[in-house]
């Protein structure tokens, strides 16, 4: 079974997190029922004190891991540039639903 973790690129300081990923979205406020609150894209750890913690991430930097390492044992997320021995040109690991892929 494939580990689902997700990466993102911290607004506040530029570091990568992992986690869970949370989309942006919009949800109604508990106070007032007419007020609609915007949540930013974020992920979701476990923080050095093992509670959990979130990060606001840039949208368009989170990339879910896809189950390969490069070989140094380091995770392959989506997005990453990768170097194929057979090829001069580095490559996007993308998902293609249509052949249910990487």
């Amino acid at each position: 079974m494939r580990e689902i973790l997700f990466r993102g690129k911290a607004l506040h300081d530029g570091e990568w997190y992992t986690g869970w990923y949370l989309p942006p979205c919009e949800m109604k406020s508990e106070w007032n029922s007419e007020e609609t609150i915007k949540a930013p894209a974020c992920i979701q750890f476990i923080n050095d004190k093992l509670w959990p913690d979130f990060v606001e991430i840039h949208p368009e930097t989170g990339g879910q891991y896809t189950g390969l390492m490069d070989k140094n044992c380091k995770k392959i997320f989506e997005g990453d540039l990768v170097m194929f021995r057979s090829y001069t040109e580095p490559a996007f690991f993308e998902w293609n639903q249509e052949d249910a892929r990487w």
